[in-house]
């Protein structure tokens, strides 16, 4: 597929196909952290903080042979590296004060003025630049060999940006680099480069950014070839909301530049290099713009980029959507004062909101539906098992199904300040256990939508609030069904008293928030039970092990409603239900039946394994097993469940 890519600076011809599994970002932008794993085209910018030592002499061996070795595993997956490479002047003084030192007379070499004289300032920043390259590219050449990888060098200087032949002559430069599995290493060619931009340079570029420094050299190259990703890596953690070394500074894991601009002020530069943070800023910002992704991170922070491609919190991701338009430990502040004010509703208020919520699933049929067909396109464009297609489906049978079960579930609404139990512990002294709600619950659910307004129904009905992260797969359908059950909210709490969260950073977020969430339930794999519980520190987990589906039929059983009952529970389930799972047939006697004996339910097999051969045709044999075996086994699950839960 052929893509023409514009925008206001250049337009080229890019084949943005699907190479190795990885998913070129124009054609599927990179959104959130998670979506980093599809990056193929990344540019990592180091800057001179990372390459040269605290005292500026010589290079920062052991952070550079980490990050070589980091680039080095993401070209060797089958992406496309490419590095924008800092440090050739400050290596290149580091050099020349030693040979100026070589040349002074031993008088003046004890001097403390004649070695003021040739100190930084002293020597020029061209010669400098000249001197330190061949080091540098000395360096990166010998690094990469160690992986089998080859490097070109490519000096740049502004001029081959604002000139129309020189830029498409550098693209084409790069893009045959890049498919020869060739790393580009750029620097601006300092040697000739002027320090200042001339009237002339600054009205070519037109669009309110120019080359001063190697960020916005990133910047520039990230946009000319079409980049999936900037990482700008520097000695800072991150954007912080004020200079990093001022206590009550945060650091901003994610930054919408057009909204949260005003929250940040800007420190001074570092002491090597010539950008700051608040051209770090600028230029992620405009790379942004032009639809590249931009992380600004530590690369002293080990495995830093390979993490960062992981989707792990790390460093600060530039997105212009905004993060869920508050920062998730205020929505969690705004469900708790939600729910303390669901509490004190009666139970015919409570069931009045179920019921609008069960008639909006009928009402607003065709906009659910609409918004899971979106999701169902996109599941399938990305290739998601069948299995799990039919999870994400939603239809107009199963709205009908979900209304008339919160129709069910509002009639249960009186289940707050019930007496369970009550003890007399003394005249005039009663125990009483009674009903009472939980709190705020952080659900955790996978794939399936129609999970959503149950949960929300529950959480109602018990007079909790609730925060609510569904798989990203079914994000359009989560997001108009939780829409529509806020809207039945209103007339009574906030629409804040139920949120849905967007991203997986938002969970770990919340995880940590355990004074304002009191209870988090996980519903879904056994990995993703264990991963929350590991991950939850503060906050009880109502987890559980594996799940139990078992279909347990009696040998003296009628095998033909037993038929009806297994075969219709099958074809409501999907293939990957009847692979999994068994379905088991009891005998009372300690040992099976002999054939004869036995015949029906070979036949009822047979007969099941006929009808179900369209759903799964790797069909498989039931087992018999005694009545003893079946009653432990039903307590070992019980035991099972009871360790799943975890406090």
């Amino acid at each position: 597929m052929s893509t023409l890519y514009q925008n206001s600076y250049f337009s080229c011809n890019e084949n943005l196909n699907e190479t190795n599994g990885f998913i070129n970002s124009k054609e599927l932008p990179i959104s959130s952290r998670s979506d980093m794993k599809h990056a193929r085209r990344i540019i990592v910018k180091l800057g001179t903080a990372l390459i040269t030592r605290e005292n500026e002499d010589g290079l920062a061996i052991g952070c550079l042979a980490s990050t070589v070795e980091q680039v080095s595993q993401l070209q060797n997956e089958g992406r496309q590296m490419l590095l924008v490479t800092s440090g050739a002047v400050a290596i290149g003084r580091q050099g020349l004060q030693k040979e100026a030192m070589m040349t002074m007379t031993m008088r003046k070499s004890l001097s403390v003025k004649d070695i003021l004289q040739n100190s930084r300032l002293a020597i020029q920043r061209q010669a400098c630049a000249a001197f330190g390259q061949n080091d540098l590219m000395s360096f990166y050449e010998h690094m990469f060999q160690q992986y089998n990888i080859g490097v070109a060098q490519v000096l740049v200087t502004k001029s081959d940006f604002y000139n129309i032949d020189s830029r498409k002559n550098l693209q084409a430069t790069l893009n045959e680099l890049l498919k020869l599995n060739i790393i580009p290493i750029l620097n601006t060619n300092d040697s000739v480069a002027p320090c200042t931009d001339t009237d002339t340079e600054v009205t070519a570029a037109k669009d309110e950014i120019v080359i001063n420094d190697n960020d916005s050299l990133a910047a520039r190259i990230a946009v000319l070839i079409s980049a999936d990703l900037l990482l700008i890596m520097s000695d800072v953690n991150g954007l912080y909301t004020g200079p990093s070394t001022l206590e009550g500074s945060k650091l901003l894991h994610t930054f919408c530049p057009k909204q949260d601009l005003q929250l940040i002020s800007f420190e001074a530069r570092s002491k090597l290099g010539t950008g700051g943070i608040e051209s770090k800023v600028k230029c992620a910002s405009w790379a942004l713009d032009h639809n590249v992704a931009v992380v600004i991170s530590n690369g002293q922070i080990h495995k830093a980029i390979l993490n960062i491609i992981d989707g792990k919190k790390i460093g600060t991701f530039f997105t212009n959507v905004p993060a869920g338009t508050l920062p998730v430990d205020v929505q969690a502040l705004k469900v708790r004062d939600g729910s303390r004010l669901l509490q004190t509703l009666t139970a015919e208020q409570r069931k009045t909101i179920i019921n609008k919520m069960a008639s909006n699933l009928i009402e607003y049929s065709k906009d659910i539906l609409q918004a899971n067909k979106q999701d169902l396109e996109e599941a399938m464009k990305e290739g998601l098992k069948e299995s799990l297609l039919n999870r994400l489906g939603l239809s107009e049978k199963k709205l009908e199904t979900l209304s008339i079960g919160l129709q069910q579930i509002a009639e249960k609404t009186d289940i707050l300040g019930q007496v369970v139990r009550q003890t007399r512990l003394a005249d005039g002294i009663m125990l009483k256990q009674i009903t009472v709600p939980i709190g705020v619950l952080l659900v955790i659910f996978e794939s399936r939508p129609d999970s959503l307004p149950q949960i929300v129904a529950l959480s109602i009905c018990s007079g909790n609030g609730l925060l609510l992260k569904g798989g990203s797969e079914a994000k359009y359908s989560n997001e108009i069904l939780t829409k529509l059950m806020q809207d039945a909210l209103e007339p009574f709490v906030p629409r804040d008293t139920i949120v849905l969260i967007n991203t997986r950073e938002q969970v770990a977020d919340l995880l940590q928030l355990g004074k304002y969430i009191d209870l988090v339930i996980p519903r879904g794999s056994n990995e993703l039970v264990r991963s929350i519980q590991k991950q939850s520190v503060q906050i009880p987990v109502l987890g559980h092990a594996e799940g139990i589906c078992h279909v347990f039929i009696d040998k003296d059983a009628d095998l033909d409603m037993a038929l009806r009952v297994a075969s219709s529970h099958y074809a409501k389930e999907t293939t990957e239900w009847l692979i999994r799972h068994n379905i088991k047939f009891i005998s009372k006697e300690v040992n099976p039946p002999k054939v004869p004996k036995a015949r029906p339910i070979e036949d009822f097999w047979s007969m099941l394994a006929d009808k179900l051969s369209t759903f799964c045709p790797k069909a498989f044999r039931p087992p018999v097993i005694s009545h003893g075996e079946h009653q432990q086994r039903l307590y070992s699950t019980k035991m099972s469940n009871y360790e799943g839960i975890h406090a």
